[in-house]
């Protein structure tokens, strides 16, 4: 019986980490084009994407540890790697961004109004 309550936490908890970091991967790969603003991917979007995807995960991994410990369990490392990766993206995604997407001085203009 223990063992069956074990793999039900953990399996129910690691495709929702999974799904967050391909969310991020494709954010990732997204904000590597320097066109993004042509393709409706904007500096908020991104940001933004990536603070929420945080927060969740944040509390996704406390509530698993909350509950590892509750049932004396033992944890789960592929999902403290999952977690790891999601922080990570989640803050290379909005600097990628910054970085590819800043206008160049070469082609600014100054407009008088």
């Amino acid at each position: 019986m223990n063992l069956f309550i074990q793999q039900a936490l953990f399996t129910d908890f690691r495709p929702v980490f999974i799904l967050m970091l391909v969310i991020l991967s494709v954010f990732f790969f997204l904000s590597l084009f320097k066109d993004g603003e042509r393709r409706g991917i904007s500096f908020s979007l991104v940001l933004t994407i990536s603070v929420i995807e945080i927060l969740i995960a944040t509390m996704i991994f406390f509530a698993e540890s909350s509950l590892v410990e509750t049932f004396e369990l033992v944890p789960d490392s592929i999902t403290l790697y999952l977690f790891i990766g999601i922080i990570l993206l989640g803050v290379v995604n909005p600097l990628v961004y910054k970085l590819r997407n800043k206008p160049s001085s070469r082609y600014r203009y100054n407009r008088r109004f």
